[in-house]
């Protein structure tokens, strides 16, 4: 299940030798970079605004439509008629979207207030630009027995789509209700160049180590996300607290120098006695768009902490992507990736 995401609008300036490329980093962007020469991109997959989405229903009770489930407010629900008689199953909801983009999941908040037209049974179907709905999932099941959080359907692979249409097969007690819907992907054709977005690039700075590439989104100058990779327990990254607006995620770029397959990493906290930063819930990201979920490390020690993958990944760039961490910040002292064909292929003489 993916994570919900939020991200802040960002442009990040790369600089290799004298070369630079800028993009934009938004709620909906593809993230280009030039590293060790060669060009990759990175789908960062974010919560889609809800400004660029619309939806109409099969059928809605006075008071229930559709529009509720895009206001931001889970008391507001969509529901189907009840009167004279409940509307026939199934019933569909279709959401259109203002610009192309690339869906990765969708996630319904139930009611809240009452088990009444909770959604059960579902299918879901896609229409790309131009085309007709196909689908996506067929027999989707949600339970509320443990917990009446929002509810995800994973669209894998990741679809272009201009309107996505959620058929309710089944609600609970016949009717079909929700509070919320949010959508998770890419919003495609939204980089920008410099003279268009100049005033906005913050000071995001590029090295190597070795073979190893690493950038931050997000560094305070005196903190760069290189210092996980020097092979100096005593110097950090931090996000900047100075002139960051401490919206998460956070996200370390890491090029691997070539191909291998990700079991793991295991990173060191800041040694310095302060906590703020301390990682408590990250996503790992492969260059292709894979991904592990929410991933808790072992607690923070002050020493060596780990992150086991059950599914092991296959990238070039490998992404940690910071969801939660202490004071509101990010940090970290040392990083090892561990791989399946090279062992540990950082320089961390802790780890060897």
């Amino acid at each position: 299940m993916r994570a919900d995401m939020k991200e802040k609008q960002r442009v990040i300036i790369l600089k290799l030798e004298k070369a630079f490329l800028i993009c934009l980093l938004t709620a909906s962007c593809l993230a280009t970079a030039v590293i060790n020469a060669a060009v990759f991109t990175v789908e960062s997959y974010v919560e889609i605004p809800a400004a660029l989405i619309s939806v109409r229903a099969t059928d809605a009770a006075a008071d229930y439509g559709a529009q509720n489930l895009l206001d931001g407010d889970s008391a507001t629900i969509w529901h189907t008629s009840w009167q004279p008689a409940p509307a026939a199953l199934p019933q569909s909801l279709i959401f259109d979207f203002t610009e192309a983009v690339k869906l990765s999941s969708i996630s319904v908040l139930p009611r809240q207030d009452m088990d009444n037209g909770r959604i059960s049974l579902f299918n879901l179907y896609i229409k790309k630009p131009g085309g007709e709905f196909e689908a996506v999932v067929e027999g989707g099941e949600w339970s509320y027995t443990d917990n009446i959080d929002y509810k995800t359907a994973i669209i894998d692979p990741p679809v272009e789509a201009a309107s996505l249409k959620l058929e309710v097969l089944y609600g609970l007690n016949g009717f079909v209700s929700a509070a919320e819907v949010k959508f998770t992907g890419v919003l495609t054709g939204r980089v920008l160049t410099a003279e268009t977005e100049q005033e906005t690039v913050p000071k995001i700075s590029y090295d190597s180590v070795g073979s190893i590439g690493i950038y931050a989104d997000d560094e305070h100058p005196r903190y760069p996300g290189t210092h996980v990779i020097d092979n100096d327990p005593d110097t950090i990254w931090h996000t900047d607290w100075e002139t960051g607006d401490g919206i998460f995620p956070h996200r370390l770029y890491i090029d691997l120098g070539g191909e291998y397959t990700i079991t793991g990493i295991r990173f060191m906290d800041r040694q310095d006695g302060s906590q703020n930063g301390s990682i408590i819930k990250c996503i790992l990201y492969s260059d292709s768009g894979q991904e592990t979920g929410a991933v808790e490390p072992t607690a923070p020690n002050r020493q060596v902490r780990e992150i086991p993958l059950k599914r092991h990944i296959k990238t070039n760039v490998l992404i940690i992507e910071v969801t939660e961490g202490y004071g509101d910040f990010a940090s970290m002292a040392e990083l090892s990736v561990q791989t399946e064909e090279s062992g540990v292929i950082t320089s961390w003489d802790a780890f060897h």
